[in-house]
C-alpha cells in the first residue's frame, strides 16, 4: 500500500507537468477524438490501471474487456498525441493510442454513371461471378459485418439485414447517417436475381450493419474496436470496415480477436495515393482498387501492406435514398473482396480465416508483376477460382469452343463487314477479343459477340482474322482465318453543311457550331475554321465543335467546316457568317 501512495503521488507530479506543457504550447485546430485506447500489461495489478487514470485526471469511458483495453478521455482534447506519448513510456502500458476518426475512403463521380438507374455491372462478368453462381450464391448463415456509416432500408436489402449496433450513440439504430453504408451493403449482398436495381456479389448472405462514424461519416478507431468484438461474439464470419485503419494497434489487436473466432477482416488501402512501406497487418487483409482496364488508379494507396485488389470504379450500388447509382474507390473494392470472402465461406464453412485469405490471393488473377507487387498485391480477386479452391473441386481444364460465323474461311470483304464468332464453354466466357493482323481490334466479356469492321481503313489485299476466347479459369482458345479485302478506289468527298449557328447570327461566349456531315464510306473527322483558320475538330458523331469566341473583338466572322473520309476526300460547306 506504501509503495501504491508513492506510486499516486509520482504520476500526480507527471500529470500536473504535463499540464503546465501542454497550456504553455500554441493551440492547433483539434484532428482527434479526444479519447485514448490505452492496453495494459496483463502482468500488472488490477488497480494499476484505474490509478493511471485517476492521476491524468482521464475519466474510463468504457472497458473493452474481450481486448484488455481502456477507453479514456483526455483532460485536454487537442493534446491527446501527448498523452499517449507520456502513457506509452509508463510502465505496464503495452500501448496508447489516440482514438482518431478515419474520412471515408471513397469518391461519387459527378457524372451520369452516378446517377440512379446505372447497375454498374462489368466488374461481377471481370471477377467471374457468372461462374460462381453456378456453385454457390451464397449462404444467409454466413454473415457480413459492414463497419461503416450504417445502413438504410432499401427495396434490394429487403431481408437481408440482422440486428445491428450503433456505436457512436450506443443504440440499436444503425441507420445510415452519411450515405457511405448503404452504397457498400448494396455491393456487397444486394438480392439478386430479383428483377430489380444491381446484382450483387455475397448474394444470400446476411449483413449486420454496425455503424461505427459520426454524423459526419468519420469512423472512430475505438468504435471499431468495439463492433469487431461485437461482431466475433455474435457469429460474424467476414468483417469489412470502410476506414483505412489497418496501422492501429487496437484495430490490429481487435482484427486478431475476431480473427481467433473464426473470421476474416478487410479493410481499404486508401485514397490517397502514393506507395508507402508500412509493416503489414497480419490480422487484416488489406485491399486497393482496379478499373476496367484491370489498372490501378493513381488514388490507390499502394505499398508493403497491401494484400489484394478488386475492381472499385463506377461500381453499381445502392443509395441512402432508396434509388440506385454508382460509386468509385477503394472501399467498394474492399467491399468487393467481402462478398467473395463470404461466397468462400458458404462453399466451405470449415474453413479457417488463414485459409480463406490464402484462397483469395492464391486464386487471384496476376494483374501486375509476377508475384506479389506494391501496387496490387497478390492480383485482383477471381471470385470464381476463390469458391472453385474452397469447394476442392477440381480445376477446370477445357478450353473454350470457338469458331468463326462470319466472315468465312477466305472471303472476299469490302465496306463495313460483321465479324461474328460463337464461342461457348463449360463453364464461361470470360473475354473474347478480336485481332486483325495480330492487333487488337476489339474485346467483350458478353456476348453477343459481333464486331463491327471497317475494311475501308486497311489496305486491299489477304488480312488475318484472329479470336481468342478465355474461360475464367484461364482456358483460351485460338482460331484465324484469311480474308481477302477488295474495296473500289474512294473519290467521292463527304457532303457537309453547318446546321447551327445560322447566318446572321449574334454569338458570344462558347459556341456550339453543330454540323451534319455524310459519306459513302465513313466521315473521319470534322475540322471548323473561322476566318480561314483552324479552331478545331472532332471525330466524334454527330459532329458538333465548339468554338471560345470570349477574347474576340467585335465584329464578322465566317465560319467553314470540311469533313475529310478515310480516303482522304475532303468536303467543304458553306460560308456562315456570325456576328460577335
Amino acid at each position: 500500500m506504501r509503495n501504491k501512495k508513492y506510486l499516486f503521488a509520482s504520476l500526480i507530479t507527471i500529470s500536473l507537468l504535463v499540464c503546465s506543457l501542454v497550456y504553455g504550447q500554441e493551440e492547433s485546430e483539434p484532428v482527434f477524438s479526444g479519447r485514448l485506447l490505452v492496453k495494459f500489461q496483463s502482468d500488472f495489478p488490477d488497480w494499476y490501471p484505474e490509478l493511471i487514470a485517476m492521476a491524468f485526471e482521464m475519466p474510463v469511458k468504457d472497458a473493452i474487456a474481450e481486448m484488455g483495453t481502456l477507453d479514456l478521455e483526455t483532460p485536454l482534447p487537442g493534446y491527446t498525441e501527448l498523452y499517449a506519448w507520456m502513457l506509452e513510456h509508463l510502465p505496464g502500458v503495452e500501448y496508447a493510442e489516440p482514438d482518431v476518426y478515419f474520412k471515408p475512403q471513397i469518391f461519387i463521380p459527378n457524372d451520369p454513371s452516378s446517377q440512379p438507374g446505372n447497375t454498374g455491372a462489368w466488374y461481377l462478368w471481370r471477377i467471374g461471378m457468372p461462374a460462381a453462381w453456378l456453385h454457390t450464391w451464397g449462404s444467409p448463415n454466413v454473415i457480413i459485418a459492414l463497419l461503416d456509416t450504417g445502413v438504410n432500408p432499401h427495396p434490394d436489402l429487403e431481408g437481408k439485414l440482422v440486428p445491428g449496433w450503433n456505436f457512436y450513440d450506443n443504440t440499436t439504430n444503425p441507420t445510415d447517417v452519411y450515405g457511405h453504408g448503404t452504397l457498400m451493403a448494396g455491393i456487397i449482398a444486394a438480392n439478386t436475381n430479383n428483377g430489380i436495381g444491381i446484382a450483387s456479389v455475397g448474394t444470400n448472405c446476411r449483413l449486420m450493419p454496425l455503424r461505427i462514424s459520426d454524423n459526419a461519416g468519420n469512423g472512430g478507431l475505438g468504435n471499431a474496436v468495439r463492433a469487431l468484438v461485437w461482431a466475433a461474439n455474435r457469429g460474424a464470419k467476414v468483417a469489412v470496415c470502410n476506414y483505412e485503419m489497418y496501422l492501429s494497434q487496437s484495430v490490429r489487436d481487435a482484427a486478431r480477436y475476431f480473427t481467433e473466432r473464426g473470421g476474416i477482416v478487410i479493410m481499404p488501402s486508401g485514397n490517397s495515393g502514393g506507395i508507402a512501406s508500412y509493416s503489414d497487418n497480419p490480422y487484416v487483409l488489406v485491399v486497393g482498387a482496379t478499373n476496367q482496364q484491370d489498372q490501378v488508379p493513381s488514388f490507390v494507396s499502394r505499398g508493403t501492406f497491401l494484400d489484394l485488389a478488386a475492381p472499385g470504379v463506377d461500381i453499381g450500388c445502392t443509395l441512402h435514398t432508396g434509388n440506385y447509382g454508382s460509386v468509385t474507390g477503394t472501399c467498394p473494392a474492399a467491399a468487393v473482396v467481402g462478398g467473395v470472402a463470404g461466397l468462400i465461406y458458404s462453399a466451405n464453412p470449415r474453413l479457417t480465416p488463414q485459409q480463406v485469405e490464402q484462397i483469395l490471393e492464391s486464386t487471384a488473377d496476376d494483374i501486375g508483376t509476377p508475384g506479389w507487387d506494391a501496387h496490387s498485391g497478390w492480383g485482383r480477386v477471381n471470385a470464381y477460382r476463390a469458391v472453385v479452391r474452397a469447394r476442392g473441386l477440381a480445376r477446370d481444364s477445357i478450353p473454350p469452343a470457338l469458331a468463326f460465323i462470319s466472315p468465312t474461311l477466305n472471303a472476299t470483304v469490302s465496306g463495313m463487314v460483321n465479324i461474328t464468332l460463337n464461342a461457348s464453354d463449360n463453364v464461361g466466357i470470360k473475354e473474347l477479343q478480336v485481332y486483325i493482323d495480330n492487333q487488337l481490334f476489339e474485346a467483350r466479356e458478353r456476348p453477343p459477340f459481333t464486331f463491327r469492321w471497317d475494311t475501308v481503313r486497311v489496305p486491299n489485299g489477304v488480312h488475318t482474322l484472329s479470336a481468342v476466347a478465355m474461360d475464367w479459369e484461364g482456358n483460351r482458345r485460338t482460331v484465324s482465318i484469311p480474308v481477302t479485302v477488295s474495296n473500289a478506289a474512294d473519290t467521292t468527298p463527304p457532303t457537309i453543311r453547318i446546321l447551327s449557328p445560322t447566318e446572321g447570327a449574334q454569338v458570344s461566349g462558347t459556341v456550339a457550331v453543330l454540323v451534319e456531315a455524310r459519306d459513302n464510306q465513313r466521315v473521319a473527322r470534322v475540322e471548323l475554321y473561322v476566318n480561314g483558320q483552324r479552331v478545331t475538330l472532332t471525330t466524334i458523331a454527330p459532329f458538333t465543335l465548339y468554338w471560345n469566341t470570349r477574347d474576340l473583338a467585335p465584329g464578322t466572322y465566317t465560319l467553314q467546316c470540311r469533313a475529310y473520309d478515310s480516303a482522304g476526300n475532303v468536303g467543304v460547306s458553306a460560308p456562315v457568317t456570325v456576328r460577335r
